[in-house]
């Protein structure tokens, strides 16, 4: 019985060694500097700003409008141009 508890343990402890090594975010680094096309903190914090100070019909109008454009790219085309592994992929929208 003690054999296999410390075989287990010994098991436990490297998965969690092994869990601890891989990380999907290793740095703290903007990752507008790694992707084209992403803004960097500063920039969306100012555009935040920007938007807090308008009226009511023209934040619609840039931000809720240009949502509903039909030739706007879809999200599912942003990521496939994204250099990176999908790790989880879901669908919760409208049919196909």
């Amino acid at each position: 019985m003690t054999r296999r508890r410390k075989s287990a343990d010994s098991l436990f402890l490297r998965a969690e060694q092994m869990a601890h090594d891989f990380s999907l975010f290793p740095s703290r680094e903007d990752p507008a500097a790694h992707v084209e096309g992403l803004l960097r903190e500063d920039e969306i914090k100012a555009r935040v700003f920007e938007l807090q100070l308008l009226d009511v019909d023209t934040y619609i109008e840039q931000s809720v409008l240009p949502s509903e454009n039909k030739s706007r790219i879809d999200a599912r085309k942003v990521l496939r141009r994204l250099k990176g592994q999908t790790l989880q992929q879901g669908d919760h929208g409208p049919p196909k």
